[in-house]
């Protein structure tokens, strides 16, 4: 994704001196720098800055891109970039992973056919 079409569809912010717990659902991009503990449901994409703090039961996303900290269960339709820097604990379900080096990665991760299996379990 550019940063263009990125900024064009970002809809909310949470800036990084920010603590929010609850819900959120978009239908547009969704950024994090604060810190945010609840459920996250966007038919665009997540960005966690490298500042951010984000602790879901579960997030479901077009797209995401991960340079801070998140804990929980990710859902993406289709990419997930865990940028260097990164620090993910918790499952990913998505068709495309990209992890930088230097990311911290504990977890799992169901990718391409098995991930619409799992999508499907779930409908």
């Amino acid at each position: 994704m550019e940063k263009k079409e990125l900024s064009e569809k970002l809809d909310t912010h949470i800036g990084s001196e920010t603590q929010l717990k609850g819900d959120i659902n978009s239908s547009a991009g969704v950024r994090i720098d604060g810190e945010f503990e609840g459920n996250i449901n966007t038919k665009g994409f997540l960005i966690v800055g490298k500042s951010g703090k984000v602790k879901v039961n579960e997030a479901k996303v077009k797209d995401a891109s991960i340079a801070g900290n998140f804990e929980g269960k990710l859902f993406a339709e289709n990419k997930i970039h865990l940028e260097k820097g990164a620090n993910f604990k918790g499952e990913i379900t998505c068709k495309l992973l990209v992890i930088e080096e230097g990311v911290i990665f504990n977890g799992t991760c169901i990718m391409g056919e098995g991930a619409k299996k799992t999508e499907a379990k779930k409908i």
